[in-house]
């Protein structure tokens, strides 16, 4: 799928749930709500939208900047719990249990 194609997809959604990159700013973009999953790559300040759920947890290796394999099997983003994510996406569809 194209870039172009990706923004006429996610412009029908009702949400979008990703991480931190083109497809977020994509979203944003096209005013999707978004579910974001922030890694410890960058400060949380650099690659977040206030309109979006940023979804973080702090780790003290964050942030990285790392360019290669995360020798820490990426637990900035494995930290932040299932539930959490289920808990954002419902309540931003207004599925709230």
């Amino acid at each position: 799928v194209s870039f172009r194609k990706a923004g006429l997809i996610i412009a029908k959604a009702d949400l979008f749930l990703g991480t931190i990159g083109g497809l977020m700013h994509l979203a944003k973009a096209v005013q999707t709500k978004g579910v974001i999953l922030h890694s410890g790559y960058e400060p949380l300040y650099m690659a977040s939208y206030p309109s979006n759920v940023n979804l973080f947890k702090e780790v003290e290796c964050s942030p990285c900047g790392l360019k290669s394999i995360c020798p820490y099997n990426i637990k900035c983003i494995n930290k932040i719990e299932t539930e959490l994510v289920i808990y954002h996406v419902k309540k931003n569809l207004n599925h709230e249990d």
